[in-house]
Order: structure tokens, then C-alpha cells, then sequence
């Protein structure tokens, strides 16, 4: 699979079904590991949005991006307000307190406003670590399991944006 194909799929809004697809098939070689990876980085929102489903997307994830292979370590997050009230953390986390403010006082912080989240994390507990897509871009983006059990705390508060 490529990088458009993953892109086809979002275009589609097929990415329940083509998740379960995926899930059915052996673990993708390197090369599709790596275009998923990017893609994940790119649109990531867009699949989690499509499966609908975060349980099927951890098992995605896991199936799809390489496995992290470091210790434990805290991670950042710029979250929505709203998602965090509701418990509902995105995967998308960052080793860069300043790239997790980012994102939470910009594209999270739409409607309710945002929130900086921060959690230690055990290596069980991580998906899969920064990419080179990630980071060419800075963001040292990690992908957590939203289901492990770390304590995730919020540490500052942004308004929101329009």
C-alpha cells in the first residue's frame, strides 16, 4: 500500500472498513509501515474520525506502525477541552512541551478551548515513536495507547479560538 492509497481511503471515508481489512491481513512490510506512518502523522484525526472505534484503532496502530522500543518516558499533549472532559485523549503525543502548546492553543483549542496535557508513560503503554516524517516536521509525535491506564494530568488551560 502507498501514501495515496491511504489518502484514497480517507477521500472515500472508507477507513472503517478498510481498517478491518487491514487487520485481517499479515503485518505490512517496511515500506507500507513507513507510508503509514506518514499518513498517520498527515491526517491521523481523519482515520480515528472514520473507524469510529478507538479500540479498533489501537489495534491498528499496532499493527501498522513499527513497534516503540524505548523505556518509559513523559509525554505532552495539546488537547481539546472538550475531549478531555469527556475523557476522550487523542493518541497523538509529543516529548516537546512547547509542540503540545502548540497544538493546544491552535487546532485543539476550536470551540471549547484547549488544554496541555502531560503523562508518564510506560514503554508498554506507547505504540510507536517518532517517525521521520515527524520529525522533519518537529514534532516528535509518539502514539499512545489511550487505554493503558496512565495517569494523565492537565497542567494549563487556552481559550478558545473561532
Amino acid at each position: 500500500m502507498t501514501l495515496d492509497d491511504f489518502r484514497k481511503s480517507t477521500k472515500q471515508g472508507s477507513w472503517k472498513s478498510h481498517a478491518k481489512l487491514l487487520l485481517n491481513e499479515s503485518k505490512p512490510s517496511v515500506e507500507t509501515t513507513a507510508e503509514f506512518g506518514t499518513y498517520w502523522i498527515e491526517a491521523g484525526h481523519h482515520i480515528r474520525e472514520q473507524v469510529a472505534d478507538d479500540r479498533i484503532l489501537v489495534r491498528l496502530l499496532r499493527h501498522m506502525l513499527p513497534p516503540y522500543e524505548g523505556g518509559a518516558i513523559t509525554l505532552f499533549r495539546g488537547e481539546n477541552l472538550g475531549r478531555w472532559e469527556d475523557r476522550v485523549v487523542g493518541l497523538a503525543w509529543a516529548s516537546n512541551i512547547d509542540v503540545a502548546r502548540m497544538f493546544g492553543r491552535g487546532l485543539n483549542s476550536i470551540i471549547s478551548g484547549g488544554v496541555l496535557l502531560t503523562g508518564y508513560f510506560e514503554s508498554a503503554a506507547i505504540i510507536s515513536g517518532s517517525n521521520a516524517h515527524s520529525r522533519y516536521l518537529g514534532e516528535e509525535q509518539f502514539t499512545i495507547d489511550p487505554f493503558y491506564g496512565t495517569n494523565i494530568l492537565a497542567i494549563e488551560n487556552f481559550p478558545p479560538i473561532s
